[in-house]
């Protein structure tokens, strides 16, 4: 066991050495000593009493947040030994209370968490090594069997939706004539962003859970010509109309080492010779970075009363076009393929074909998607005007800085180059 002197000398060196993020960060716990309200040795080993229930936690955001339940990522001096207070609003029915909130270190020790999965444990073993023994509960559940997924929110107090889908499963039925088998479908859009969402609001509020925090998307309109994006819109009524006091978290596409974006235009490029740029790829976008969401809504579980019944919006600093990032990504990985301005109807004849794929790159759905802007609801100014009633929070405004693109993209884009990242010599000798 360390002693207390060499315990203060440690944090004294972490507080001047500068981190790096991701996985390659130096991680500590973000309390070490234990707190005078939990039980264990202080920090992620320890019970402070919180349970939080994870819905779609093995999808690309639920990883990232997982991890922050029960780990900080240590990222400057000022994140480790100082509180930023940020001035908010709260309101809630019956109350309106000018708070004061502080922020500490990114994620939240001592959580005991729930995971759900509909597939079996391979399904989410790449979750396990985030938590100490005994602190997650992985369960099967059926998103068409209502007490099975109470049993796994069970005395949870926080539950967290983060399911959704960007296209129909299908599978293979037999029929009566040739070729005696048939695609139908098995878990439709509106059935994973509408219908699931709307159970797990209903089963909060019949169980008295404390708080419930759904992911939606900045895209969510019901004027669009997406389904996903009407019925992204369509489940955040559902589930405010089941839990008024559910805070509702809206991302723009996000980006990181498994996204359908940036990877997108790679792999693209690795099947196809010509990449098609869907209305010429002018339709802006304002990617954000998916470890930035992630370390938001840990910081909303820090303290979900304040944030009930609200919205936080998530958007990366800069816009692009679709072009724009084609050009970004092609210039990471080397690759050449003829990029190709498309009008959407010619495109949704190649989706068509390419949504029967297992993982599809491309579906009509999301042409549509992308032939429309993916921009957060109002500019940085507009946020920051906002009266302090029933304002829109940011992740600004939570003390998570948003990460421009050009720190990550490389990381995770480079193995898309002929040969590796070491086939260019010149520079590394």
């Amino acid at each position: 066991m360390l002693s207390t002197a060499l315990l203060s000398s440690t944090r004294r060196t972490l507080a001047t050495t500068p981190l790096r993020t991701l996985s390659s960060a130096t991680v500590l716990p973000r309390i070490t000593e234990r707190r005078p309200d939990e039980t264990g040795r202080g920090g992620r080993a320890s019970d402070a009493g919180v349970k939080v229930c994870v819905f779609g936690a093995t999808g690309f955001l639920g990883r990232y947040v997982t991890s922050g339940l029960v780990m900080s990522r240590c990222v400057s001096h000022a994140a480790n030994h100082h509180r930023i207070f940020y001035a908010h609003s709260s309101s809630t029915p019956g109350r309106t209370i000018n708070l004061i909130y502080p922020i500490f270190n990114e994620g939240t020790n001592g959580v005991l968490t729930y995971i759900g999965s509909r597939g079996d444990e391979f399904a989410y073993r790449h979750l396990r090594p985030h938590f100490e023994l005994g602190r997650a509960k992985f369960q099967f559940y059926s998103s068409r069997d209502r007490q099975s997924m109470a049993d796994l929110i069970a005395d949870a107090d926080i539950v967290i939706n983060l399911i959704g889908k960007y296209y129909d499963t299908k599978k293979l039925e037999n029929t009566d004539k040739f070729p005696y088998l048939n695609y139908s479908i098995s878990t439709s859009i509106h059935e994973a962003n509408v219908v699931v969402p709307r159970t797990i609001a209903e089963l909060c509020t019949e169980m008295q859970v404390d708080n419930l925090i759904h992911v939606s998307s900045a895209a969510a309109n019901p004027e669009s010509s997406s389904e996903w994006a009407r019925t992204k819109y369509e489940g955040e009524q559902e589930v405010l109309k089941a839990y008024p006091w559910a805070t509702i978290v809206r991302p723009t596409q996000m980006f990181g080492h498994e996204d359908k974006l940036l990877n997108w235009f790679a792999n693209m490029a690795g099947r196809f010779p010509v990449v098609p740029l869907i209305e010429g790829g002018h339709a802006l976008t304002q990617p954000v970075w998916v470890d930035d969401v992630a370390r938001t809504i840990n910081r909303i579980i820090d303290d979900p009363e304040m944030f009930e019944g609200r919205r936080v919006d998530c958007f990366g600093p800069q816009d692009y076009s679709y072009a724009e990032l084609a050009r970004f990504v092609y210039d990471i990985t080397g690759q050449e393929p003829t990029l190709s301005e498309v009008p959407s109807q010619v495109a949704n004849y190649a989706a068509g074909v390419l949504q029967y794929e297992g993982n599809p790159l491309m579906t009509p759905d999301l042409v549509n998607l992308w032939s429309e802007d993916y921009l957060p609801e109002m500019t940085p100014e507009e946020y920051e005007s906002q009266p302090k009633k029933d304002k829109v929070f940011t992740m600004k405004d939570l003390g998570v800085e948003s990460t421009p693109i050009e720190k990550v993209a490389f990381k995770y884009l480079h193995r898309f180059r002929k040969g590796g990242h070491f086939i260019l010599a010149e520079g590394y000798h």
